[in-house]
């Protein structure tokens, strides 16, 4: 929707698939859309190019799309894990088994530089190189997880599927649910 005037693509319009599971934008104004059937750049209004497997993405079926502050694509999948692009290239990120069984809902990036994963398996969070999977055992409401924010106090919020929401703050993590209003 822009100006008031709503615009639809589909596969009419070279999308590969009518199934959008994530979007992104990028600081150069391209849209990045999530398929079932890749990971496809537009610009300007127009389908620019679609990425696959064949391509070096780690699983066609993409969930999450988030630009880093460095310029890095942060790619993630249903049941192929995660993935960077940068400079054109791919890079799969699942030396982890649990990162690369992994559905992957939201990638974000906090202000000290960490990736934040949510996923089936739980929180994770990338960080020099290491992987550290945070589930139910550590305090998280949900090992389910579809959406993290950090508030101005740097302060994480996750959201998560039939356990509420959790706040993780100073390394504690509360939950939150109905019951506490």
């Amino acid at each position: 929707i822009k100006d008031g005037v709503i615009t639809a693509w589909s596969t009419a319009e070279h999308l590969p698939d009518p199934m959008v599971w994530a979007l992104g934008e990028t600081r150069d104004g391209s849209v990045w859309i999530g398929t079932n059937k890749g990971l496809t750049k537009m610009k300007d209004g127009r389908v620019r190019r679609t990425y696959t497997s064949r391509d070096g993405l780690v699983g066609d079926v993409v969930r999450a799309i988030f630009e880093a502050a460095d310029g890095t694509m942060w790619i993630g999948t249903r049941g192929g894990g995660l993935c960077t692009l940068r400079n054109g290239r791919f890079t799969a990120l699942n030396g982890d088994k649990a990162v690369r069984d992994m559905v992957i809902h939201a990638i974000m990036q906090d202000r000290d530089g960490a990736i934040w994963v949510g996923s089936n398996g739980g929180l994770t969070r990338f960080k020099d190189g290491v992987f550290t999977t945070f589930t139910t055992r550590d305090g998280l409401s949900s090992d389910t997880v579809y959406t993290i924010r950090e508030d101005r106090d740097g302060v994480l919020w996750i959201g998560s599927y039939g356990g509420g929401l959790t706040r993780l703050a100073t390394g504690n993590f509360s939950r939150f649910t109905a019951r506490d209003g």
